[in-house]
């Protein structure tokens, strides 16, 4: 060898998923949480960055329906104009 690290490749099967394949054989997704509960994921309408509904620290509601927040950045934005983003 000529001395170099070699490593392993590294795959990505999902939008939040990036992992070498030597740590799992399997696919993942943003429904999968890894055991037997599902993760739902909600896209932040500010940012457009993918949230755990399960464990989100910022909601709103607007229209009957909860949005989910990355940050209270993201959530104080929205609630300024909550008919802008909510669509």
């Amino acid at each position: 060898m000529s001395g170099t690290k070699r490593s392993l490749p590294v795959k990505s099967w999902g939008p939040t998923c990036l992992f070498s394949v030597r740590d799992s054989p399997q696919p993942c997704d943003a429904t999968s949480s890894g055991g037997n509960e599902a993760t739902t994921m909600a896209k932040d309408p500010i940012c457009g960055m993918m949230v755990d509904e399960r464990n989100a620290k910022f909601t709103s509601v607007h229209g009957g329906k909860t949005w989910y927040f990355c940050s209270s950045g993201c959530k104080a934005t929205f609630e300024r104009n909550p008919s802008r983003y909510a669509k």
